[in-house]
C-alpha cells in the first residue's frame, strides 16, 4: 500500500501509518515543531494523501518542478481578515510590532 519512501516520510513526520486515525488541524502542528502547517500540507499532497492549501509563493518551486500542481477553482476564496489583540496594559514585543507593521501594509 505504502512505498519505503512514503513510510519513512510517514514515520519522519510522527505518523503510524498503521494507526486507525490521522490527527487534523493544529494537532498536526503539534506533532512537529520544526515544520511549519504550510510544510506539512504540500509534503502529504505530494505523497498523495490528499489536497492542500497554501500560498503559492511557499510552493512556487514544487509547482516549478512539477512535483506539486496547481487546480483552478471555479469560484474565488473568499477574501481573509486578520484581527490581532494586545493588552492595553502590557508591553509589546518587538517581534509583535514588526509583525502589525507588515499586515498594515
Amino acid at each position: 500500500k505504502y512505498s519505503n519512501k512514503d513510510l519513512k516520510l510517514l514515520r519522519d513526520y510522527g505518523f503510524d501509518p498503521f494507526e486507525k486515525f490521522i490527527f487534523i488541524g493544529t494537532q498536526v502542528a503539534e506533532i512537529s515543531l520544526n515544520m511549519s502547517f504550510d510544510t506539512l500540507i504540500s509534503e502529504f499532497a505530494k505523497i498523495g494523501l490528499g489536497v492542500g492549501i497554501c500560498t503559492k509563493e511557499y510552493i512556487e518551486n514544487d509547482l516549478n518542478n512539477k512535483s506539486l500542481f496547481e487546480i483552478k477553482l471555479k469560484e474565488k476564496l473568499p477574501e481573509r481578515f486578520i484581527a490581532i489583540a494586545t493588552l492595553k496594559n502590557q508591553m509589546t514585543s518587538f517581534s509583535t510590532k514588526k509583525l502589525i507593521e507588515i499586515i498594515k501594509e
